[in-house]
């Protein structure tokens, strides 16, 4: 089996996304204000008026960089919805708060499966991420 690297994580998540907004590597603001500024590996947004969603993604291809990742909890203010995706057995179910989702891939790195659901959290997504999104990566 190959090893599974980010990249391959990404393209599943861009396919499964493919009808919303999707950004990798989403800064959560202004590049020119770097102090407290965070970067998800995705940032989503269901195009819905009724029920907009945004879905935070925080991708760990190794169990060390999950241990050690003392950031992720801070990415819950940018999103309604977070998961963290991974291959197989990385991180545990039991390991994660219960507003926190978990997605793993396939051996194969041909699917995701989801292996935790969360709830949606009804937050007020900070402006900040959103002008990110349009000044920075809108095409």
């Amino acid at each position: 089996m190959n090893k599974i690297c980010e990249y391959d994580i990404l393209k599943l998540l861009e396919k499964k996304h493919k009808r919303d907004v999707f950004v990798s590597h989403c800064k959560t603001g202004s590049t020119w204000h770097t102090k407290g500024l965070l970067i998800l590996d995705a940032w989503v947004m269901k195009k819905s008026w009724l029920n907009p969603c945004v879905i935070g993604y925080e991708i760990k291809t190794n169990r060390g960089d999950f241990l050690n990742d003392k950031k992720w909890k801070n990415y819950l203010d940018y999103c309604n919805v977070f998961y963290f995706v991974c291959p197989p057995q990385i991180i545990q179910e039991k390991e994660l708060p219960k507003e926190v989702g978990l997605y793993y891939t396939s051996k194969n790195i041909k699917t995701l499966y989801i292996q935790k659901s969360t709830e949606y959290r009804n937050i007020i997504i900070p402006e900040e991420i959103l002008k990110y999104v349009l000044i920075c990566r809108a095409t």
